[in-house]
């Protein structure tokens, strides 16, 4: 397909969208972290180059409650810190409000 034939589209209109969470306060609360849950922040997305696969943290089954696991293949984007940075998920992973996470519909996306 060339350029000039493409539609323009609302992200909403292409799949799922939706904002990471991280509802707990501190949220440096050591009781959070720790656990099998990987966990990737605005620094991680902004540091790699497309795919998100080595988390630096992990949650904790607390911090799993208060947040969100992704699937794979969720595109990631940044919206605090780092603004506009992407990058893809390549394994389940938590990430925090600073990041919208989108979920494109295979009929009519490609997160890439």
């Amino acid at each position: 397909m060339r350029r000039e034939d493409w539609n323009p589209y609302r992200l909403n209109q292409l799949g799922i969208v939706g904002r990471g969470r991280s509802r707990s306060r501190p949220r440096n609360d050591p009781a959070l972290y720790g656990g099998a849950y990987p966990l990737f922040e605005t620094g991680d997305i902004k540091f790699v180059d497309l795919c998100l696969s080595e988390p630096n943290k992990a949650y904790s089954e607390k911090g799993l409650a208060q947040s969100k696991l992704w699937n794979a293949g969720t595109l990631c984007i940044t919206i605090a810190a780092n603004i506009a940075e992407t990058a893809i998920l390549k394994i389940k992973a938590c990430f925090p409000d600073s990041v919208v996470g989108f979920v494109a519909d295979p009929e009519k996306a490609d997160v890439r």
